[in-house]
């Protein structure tokens, strides 16, 4: 009877454990696939700036397969450059503990992006960063829409300023016209 019983709980352990795996298999999907959803480049780096996980946009943009960064320093990347004579944002993130911004235009990519790093702990790592999440957005027609806007603000201040200036000149001119005539 006991060692039924063993062989019960065995088995209804069993059953678990394969249920319990099931559960996270699929939950590993649906965060592969919504990670793969995203459409900004998104790629996690440890503290030593290479690659842990790219998503499909990261990838495609890069023209390679996701698994083909992986490993790849940021500055490999983002800058086609080994990491010497660049400092990539996660370093600079690694370094400071924080999340960190900055626009950029000269990397890979053609276009403007806004380029903001967060960094994450592991519980393993004693409380120092582990690595960073790394999130790319294309700001290109935006900065260009900001461009045109700041241009056009210009323009109409221009044109205030030589509206001001033609009504000051015309009060003395329409004052010499009445006298003469």
């Amino acid at each position: 009877a006991a060692f039924n019983n063993l062989l019960d709980v065995s088995e209804s352990k069993e059953a678990e454990k394969k249920k319990l795996s099931v559960e996270i298999e699929k939950s590993k999907k649906e965060w592969e696939a919504t990670f793969d959803a995203i459409q900004d480049l998104i790629a996690i780096f440890d503290s030593e700036c290479r690659a842990l996980k790219v998503n499909r946009a990261m990838a495609e943009k890069l023209n390679a397969r996701p698994q083909d960064l992986i490993g790849k320093r940021c500055s490999e990347i983002y800058y086609n450059r080994t990491p010497l004579p660049h400092t990539c944002m996660v370093t600079k993130t690694v370094r400071s503990g924080g999340a960190e911004q900055a626009e950029v235009d000269d990397m890979v990519f053609e276009g403007s992006f806004k380029i903001t790093t967060f960094p994450f702990k592991l519980k393993t790592s004693g409380g120092e960063v582990s690595g960073c999440v790394n999130i790319a957005r294309d700001i290109t027609r935006e900065k260009f829409l900001r461009d045109q806007l700041f241009h056009s603000e210009k323009l109409s201040t221009i044109g205030k300023l030589v509206a001001g200036i033609a009504h000051e000149l015309n009060n003395p001119r329409m004052g010499i016209m009445g006298f003469s005539q």
